[in-house]
């Protein structure tokens, strides 16, 4: 089944106009599909990413990011200035594909 089982929504203090979201992944690398930018006033929302599966290639070296011990960065595709003040990420995740656990160490706008 495609699609995410778990999200996590992170605010920030100061609202921004949001063109690029970094996440560092230090555990489930490449179960992101899907960002949305939001403003937590007005309930306005964007996508930012969707995918239709997690990334099942990203740490192909050992299968497990727990074992590389390092942050990957993971940066959605940029994208022009968001209309509107951003103040809430929302990172929607597949579990289920991905064999680790994950863990962000960061989100960054």
């Amino acid at each position: 089944e495609e699609g995410y089982t778990e999200y996590i929504e992170v605010e920030f203090d100061t609202a921004v106009y949001a063109s690029e979201i970094e996440i560092g992944e230090n555990r489930g690398c490449g179960s992101i599909v899907h960002i949305l930018a939001k403003n937590s006033e007005t309930g306005l929302s964007m996508s930012v990413l969707e995918r239709r599966k997690a990334d099942e290639t990203c740490d192909r070296e050992d299968g497990r990011a727990k074992q590389t011990k390092v942050i990957v960065p993971f940066t959605a595709p940029k994208f022009c200035n968001s209309p509107f003040l951003v103040d809430q990420v929302r990172i929607e995740l597949d579990t289920r594909t991905i064999a680790d656990w994950n863990e962000f160490d960061y989100v960054k706008l």
